[in-house]
């Protein structure tokens, strides 16, 4: 009964999806259906009707029964309710006193920079914490799971995605620009910087939605600026996507031989592609890629949450200060 109303659920979206009136085919909202269904629906709906994941339950050690009504429940009123607001008069009201202009190229240049600067250092500190960059790659995986330990300035690993927002900024100046933009080259070599300190950071940490957001940003502003999905685009983006869902977490175990040199690495991967095939399957391992916020929200239903009253704002920033260099703890 419940599979029947996750995939009643996911339907909706899909009706609601095509049924409203949109300025681009595909804009944030379609952003957001796409991710719930992703996220919360489709595993949902696949694990309660015993469907390609039934074993994901008990991943990691954690169990609950998918057949939770209050799960359910939770799913279907965040959903309405995040619809609700989307399409409240107030929010759109509000949204129509927004307006965003275009500052001038040197003061966007100049943060870009900035930022990009910022971030190339912080890796390069960060890295060092673990015996340098190389090191630290080998490293990744342990790095992720805190058995590899750094020294007192591993707080730097809040400033390596700032290459993000560089990015994004210099991709604005080189292809959205109307005007010519003066310095091409220049620009396009900081973005190039950009894109590989983005992804030496990724891997020094090890965490594969990080680099998948990074692109996805980048299709997604393509998506929105001309009104029209690129459908040659994505089925050439989509191959590479979901190789890398599957066999990201390989690949990054296989960097941990990246110091003996590129064979090491290749025997590496293809040992932990061939172990992974073995026990388990390539459909169900992607849709449970997607189905940890189930457990999240599993989870935080059976916790008991006292009353924070707006701290977070204080341990957030907090949280930038350096423990280990203060010796202080949160």
């Amino acid at each position: 009964m419940l599979a029947i109303a996750y995939l009643g659920l996911t339907l909706f979206i899909v009706f609601i999806e095509f049924l409203r009136k949109k300025k681009v085919v595909f804009d944030f909202w379609s952003f957001f259906n796409l991710l719930f269904c992703l996220m919360y629906t489709i595993p949902a709906f696949l694990m309660s009707a015993n469907l390609g994941i039934d074993g994901v339950e008990n991943t990691g050690g954690f169990k609950f029964s998918i057949h939770d009504a209050q799960v359910l429940l939770a799913i279907f009123v965040g959903y309405f309710c995040v619809l609700l607001g989307f399409r409240s008069a107030s929010s759109q009201n509000t949204a129509r006193k927004i307006t965003i202009s275009w500052r001038s190229e040197k003061a966007i240049l100049k943060v870009a920079i900035f930022l990009l600067l910022f971030s190339c250092i912080s890796v390069q500190i960060y890295a060092a914490q673990f015996g340098g960059v190389m090191a630290a790659i080998s490293k990744a995986t342990f790095i992720r799971t805190a058995v590899a330990e750094g020294g007192t300035l591993v707080f730097f690993k809040h400033f390596m995605f700032l290459s993000f927002c560089a990015s994004y900024l210099l991709a604005a100046l080189i292809f959205y620009q109307k005007k010519a933009t003066k310095h091409k080259l220049f620009l396009y070599s900081a973005f190039v910087i950009s894109a590989i300190c983005t992804v030496v950071g990724v891997t020094i940490t090890g965490g594969r939605a990080h680099l998948i957001v990074y692109f996805l940003s980048f299709y997604l502003v393509k998506v929105i600026t001309n009104k029209k999905i690129p459908w040659l685009l994505t089925i050439y983006l989509l191959t590479p996507s979901v190789f890398f869902i599957l066999y990201g977490k390989a690949f990054f175990f296989s960097l941990s031989g990246v110091k003996d040199g590129f064979d090491t690495v290749q025997e590496l991967f293809i040992a932990a592609m061939e172990s992974q095939s073995e026990n388990s399957e390539s459909f169900g391992d992607l849709i449970s890629n997607f189905s940890y916020q189930i457990y999240s929200l599993k989870a935080a239903l059976d916790a008991d949450y006292p009353l924070r009253l707006f701290t977070d704002w204080y341990y957030a920033i907090a949280s930038f200060l350096p423990e280990r260099l203060f010796e202080i703890e949160l």
